[in-house]
C-alpha cells in the first residue's frame, strides 16, 4: 500500500494485491473486500454505502471510482484522463 492512500474501516485486501498512490477506500459505511493479485490504481475511489466485492485479478485504473457494486475475477475497470 503506497504512504499516501488511504484505507479507512471494513477492508478486507487479499493477497498480492496493492493500493497505489492517492487511492482512497473507504469501508466505513459498508464493508469492502478485495480479491487477490487485485490493484487499486493512483487516485481511485473505492466506496459505498453497501457491499462492495472487487474480485482476483482486477484492475482498477487510475482516477476511477468503484460505488458499492461487485466486479468480477479478471476485470479492467478504465483508466480515467
Amino acid at each position: 500500500m503506497a504512504k499516501s492512500a488511504d484505507v479507512i474501516g471494513n477492508v478486507k485486501i487479499g493477497k498480492d494485491s496493492s493500493i497505489w498512490y492517492n487511492a482512497v477506500v473507504r469501508g466505513d459505511e459498508g464493508p469492502i473486500t478485495i480479491g487477490e493479485n487485485t490493484n487499486i490504481q493512483d487516485c481511485s475511489i473505492v466506496h459505498g454505502d453497501t457491499e462492495t466485492i472487487i474480485g482476483n485479478n482486477v484492475t482498477v485504473g487510475h482516477r476511477s471510482i468503484v460505488h458499492g457494486c461487485k466486479i468480477s475475477d479478471n476485470v479492467l475497470i478504465g483508466m480515467v484522463q
